[in-house]
């Protein structure tokens, strides 16, 4: 499973919101993200981004 320590806001939503689209199999990124709305996804986003990077 890949980290996302490092990534910016839009890196990590457009994660969250692949995962929960098209979840892989066995995916814990797609476990979570399924219960997640656009609203909170982009909220953990902006907590969890780091500004200015990838």
């Amino acid at each position: 499973m890949p980290s996302l320590a490092g990534y910016s806001a839009l890196k990590i939503a457009a994660s969250l919101r692949a995962a929960r689209e098209t979840p892989a199999p066995g995916s814990i990124m797609a476990r979570f993200a399924q219960y997640l709305s656009d609203a909170e996804i982009e909220a953990l986003a902006a907590e969890l981004g780091v500004p200015g990077a990838r």
